[in-house]
């Protein structure tokens, strides 16, 4: 992440945003680079929530997020060292920017229906690559509604959740989502249907539900 002072000019974070599309296109995206930009008093309470819904203000909507992040493995790489003096959001900041972003979604239905239907198509029957992404983010949300600690570590997320949430209903494929994260080679032809099939399932079951649900056996 990349934190600017209060006093950086009005533009910074376009300019910013134009160095990192810059070094990706000369680098040919071998060097991920976060897009996420903030002044420093965005990450202190109460935290922002009047900027405006757009697609420019996602690391916006993943503030909470991106806090756990820096909090849980962040490593200063130049400036202050400002990560010990963060504190963590609390379980009604996260619902709150769910629910923002729910409401991005929503005004990208109205303003293209084209697009969001193409969104929704996608997330309905999402290729591999795009499944394991989607179940080990979702899982690190999961863990701290489930136990009201945070786990930032896509490496780390599927262990967490085996020792601390022992009836996670889909631990299987979050593991064989880490499995393909880490070590694509070994996932066998049968594992990738596998995910493919219980996707559906994980996607059917969180539709419509709250942002805090955990699909939990019972």
């Amino acid at each position: 992440n990349h934190i600017l002072y209060d006093d950086a000019p009005q533009n910074a974070r376009k300019t910013i945003r134009q160095l990192i599309n810059q070094t990706e296109n000369e680098t040919n995206r071998d060097i991920p680079i976060s897009k996420c930009i903030y002044r420093y008093s965005d990450l202190f309470r109460p935290y922002r929530t009047d900027f405006e819904l757009c697609v420019e203000n996602k690391d916006y909507m993943e503030l909470p997020i991106e806090i756990f992040r820096m909090k849980d493995s962040g490593i200063t790489i130049y400036g202050e060292d400002i990560i010990s003096v963060i504190e963590a959001p609390s379980k009604d900041d996260v619902l709150t920017f769910q629910v923002l972003s729910e409401k991005f979604s929503k005004g990208l239905e109205e303003e293209d229906p084209e697009m969001y239907a193409q969104y929704l198509k996608t997330c309905q029957n999402p290729p591999i690559r795009l499944i394991a992404q989607i179940v080990l983010t979702r899982a690190m949300l999961d863990y701290y509604f489930a136990t009201g600690k945070s786990c930032s570590s896509k490496a780390k997320i599927a262990d967490v959740m085996c020792n601390d949430v022992p009836d996670y209903l889909f631990q299987e494929l979050l593991n064989l989502s880490y499995k393909w994260r880490y070590f694509p080679d070994d996932l066998i032809e049968d594992e990738q249907q596998f995910m493919k099939n219980e996707y559906r399932i994980w996607y059917e079951k969180r539709k419509d539900k709250p942002c805090d649900y955990v699909p939990i056996m019972v």
